[in-house]
């Protein structure tokens, strides 16, 4: 598990470097990144990202109307999803067993094997922990994270801490907060290593228990570098011992990881199922998830206020490209969506996206699980045509779910262990 934990570090060092140094330049160099590449780069950036929403002036509201929007608001936000049976996690090449039953007072009418199945293969949204590449529920995978980094704290504490800190600090001024204040605690000893007063930090100064202390692998980074407790007069110190030789190294070790640390974000699990149709059989309605489409409290205000100018735009003359721009912001949006590619020989392979994902990432996945060497295959939607290979799910408007027919020159081949888990509906 530590050498997957490096190499991830590795690979963080590597993105950094040629985000400062731009394509076509060697990682090792030392000259920084000419001005025109770097708005070059900083341009391609801001293309890839979702464009923020737009926000049009209202009308003033009266005292009704905005009583009535903050009820309804107040009625999304104290409603709480449901929790998701989650399957579990199944080797490749096994046989699928049956659902759990549910409890008397929950148990829904019985349903077909086939049906149940379909179910429940798609009632749960999985990661893939980039430390140790095992395969957990969504659900689970902050904690997951944490229980990895902390598995690392004795052979790599400073990475690992670095990982904690900028990992579950989802607050990005407490982050911010808390980061600069680690960098001055290492600045001041790496520019004054003998100078007592740098070599203790007073544990119960406020300012350290309101940057450092709530942040989760903060104080355990003070003391990778080497601070340790230490109680004097009813006070207690974290103090640095040791020369100022033998601290440096680990000073500049933490403040490189510090300064270029990013959170840690478990991959998507695609959870490839493969179902085989009978000979007459249409491809099933796809049941997704309540998961795919829960609200959070910010996404419940918009809708609020994406309706509020609903109703404000029925007494509003509008061209038709702004009748387009509000239908799209009308839009419902949703974090995750099935895509299912359907295969000349009866079979259908269904993956699992996220919102973000690009028809590429669509196209990467089918080619990962067919047979190789796999032709060269097209996909096509069953109306309309495929959208640019670089854009999202979203944007492309396949989601919550989507059905692709797959077309090759020669025969095309699921993988044998997709095939021998294939689910068979009759």
């Amino acid at each position: 598990m530590l050498k997957k934990f490096k190499n991830w570090v590795a690979g963080k060092k590597a993105d950094s470097k040629f985000k400062e140094y731009g394509p076509g330049h060697s990682l090792v160099a030392t000259q920084p990144l000419p001005q025109a590449a770097a708005q070059a780069e900083r341009a391609h950036a801001a293309a890839a990202l979702p464009p923020p929403p737009s926000s049009t002036a209202q009308p003033a509201k009266s005292a009704a109307s905005v009583a009535a929007a903050e009820a309804a608001l107040a009625r999304l936000t104290s409603k709480t999803a449901k929790p998701v049976a989650r399957p579990a996690s199944r080797p490749a090449g096994t046989q699928l067993s049956p659902p759990p039953s549910l409890p008397a007072e929950s148990a829904q009418p019985a349903q077909p094997a086939s049906r149940q199945e379909h179910m429940r293969v798609s009632a749960a949204v999985r990661l893939v922990c980039p430390i140790c590449e095992v395969v957990i529920p969504a659900t689970t995978g902050k904690d997951h994270l944490v229980e990895c980094l902390q598995a690392q704290m004795e052979e790599d504490p400073i990475t690992a801490s670095a990982g904690l800190v900028y990992t579950m600090c989802t607050d990005p001024a407490a982050l911010a907060t808390c980061v600069e204040t680690l960098m001055t605690y290492l600045r001041n000893i790496h520019s004054a290593p003998d100078e007592p007063k740098f070599r203790r930090i007073r544990q119960g100064n406020p300012n350290f228990q309101a940057r450092v202390v709530p942040v989760l692998g903060a104080v355990e980074m003070l003391h990778a570098v080497g601070y340790e407790p230490l109680t004097e007069g009813g006070e207690t110190f974290l103090v640095l011992s040791g020369p100022g030789a033998d601290v440096m190294p680990r000073v500049e070790a933490a403040m490189e990881i510090l300064g270029m640390a990013t959170p840690i974000v478990p991959d998507l699990y695609h959870d490839p199922v493969v179902y085989e149709l009978g000979t007459s059989q249409t491809i099933p309605h796809v049941s997704v998830p309540d998961d795919f489409y829960q609200l959070s409290a910010a996404e419940a205000r918009q809708l609020q206020s994406s309706a509020r100018a609903t109703a404000d735009e029925l007494h509003t003359l509008r061209t038709q490209a702004m009748r387009d721009a509000q239908a799209a912001r009308r839009q419902r949006h949703y974090a995750y969506g099935f895509i299912r590619v359907r295969l000349a020989n009866r079979y259908l392979l269904q993956g699992t996206f996220r919102a973000s994902h690009t028809v590429n990432d669509v196209i990467q996945f089918v080619t990962d699980c067919l047979a190789q060497p796999a032709p060269a295959f097209q996909l096509q939607p069953m109306t309309g045509a495929l959208p640019a290979p670089d854009s999202t799910l979203a944007d492309g408007g396949l989601l919550p779910a989507t059905v692709l027919n797959l077309s090759a020159a020669g025969p095309v081949q699921l993988r044998p262990d997709l095939l021998a888990a294939a689910v068979k509906l009759a």
